[in-house]
């Protein structure tokens, strides 16, 4: 349990990035809390969704849910909101949500963490690894049978890539998609590790041509860090790749899951690195990572 309720944060389950494809999502689907110190049977608390209208912000908030504790949400150490699919079908048009959770704590209403997700009614690519095979995804060249497999992760089946060895650089998985010329696209993904180890140099490369916008990530990572790239079409294709970067420090495993590739939404940043073009044979450059706040 922790102190702070600003370290906890409601999280749509099955929600691996920023972005919730409602297709992808069961119906009804859950929000889990994890329980909160000073956490009492009978405590009130609330889950409010904050929709956004337009491009200045403007938005408002429903209350979605209010109950209060049960001995059992205290003894499961997690307490579960469930909601039908409806309700979130409502916020589509909205494009973004915020979920703001509250409880009473010793008669105080306290304010916890507020995770932002972009919605999306559709999709233009979208892969789960729900059916336990790589779904027209690429191994590297370097990679071999079994260093690949695949688990169940928060219900969900993920793609894990655990080799107990140290190499400099290495490519994991790629794939390439259809884009549609003069059009932006976004690309998220989730990557996780494994609980204990620092996960460290893994890169997520969105690529075309010449031109290369790219995800880095060097630091400690215990729970799903969603990560979004973007990319103006200049051809009809991209290549998404995944790729080890310096495992020759300390070496982890970790996996992968919801890769979805999808149409630019104007409410969104829009970083201009990501249009930015550099040579071919020039490695990809190392910057400082991204951060892993939850508003994705």
């Amino acid at each position: 349990m922790s102190t702070d309720p600003k370290k906890i944060s409601p999280r749509i389950e099955g929600a691996h990035t920023g972005t919730i494809y409602v297709r992808a999502l069961p119906d009804p689907f859950k929000i889990k809390i994890k329980m909160w110190d000073g956490a009492a049977v009978r405590q009130e608390y609330a889950l409010k969704v904050q929709g956004t209208i337009d491009e200045e912000g403007g938005g408002y908030d429903q209350i979605v849910y209010n109950d209060r504790l049960t001995k059992e949400d205290i003894e499961k150490g997690e307490l579960e909101i469930v909601l039908g699919k409806s309700l979130l079908r409502k916020f589509v048009d909205q494009r973004k949500i915020l979920l703001k959770f509250l409880a009473n704590i010793e008669g105080v209403p306290t304010h916890f963490a507020w995770p932002r997700y972009m919605i999306k009614h559709d999709h233009t690519h979208l892969t789960d690894f729900s059916t336990g095979q790589l779904e027209g995804w690429s191994l590297g060249p370097e990679v071999k049978p079994g260093e690949v497999t695949f688990v169940e992760h928060e219900g969900k089946k993920c793609l894990l890539y655990s080799v107990d060895e140290k190499a400099s650089r290495k490519l994991i998985i790629s794939r390439t998609f259809n884009l549609v010329e003069g059009k932006r696209y976004m690309m998220s993904v989730g990557i996780f590790s494994l609980p204990s180890p620092t996960l460290k140099g893994v890169i997520v490369v969105l690529k075309e041509g010449r031109r290369s916008s790219y995800w880095y990530f060097d630091s400690t990572l215990n729970r799903t860090l969603p990560i979004e790239l973007g990319i103006t079409a200049r051809s009809a294709s991209t290549t998404v790749e995944i790729l080890t970067h310096d495992q020759t420090r300390s070496y982890c495993p970790f996996m992968i899951t919801d890769i979805g590739l999808s149409e630019f939404n104007p409410l969104r940043w829009w970083d201009p690195e990501w249009d930015k073009e550099w040579e071919k044979e020039d490695d990809h450059p190392i910057k400082e990572p991204q951060s892993d706040a939850p508003d994705a």
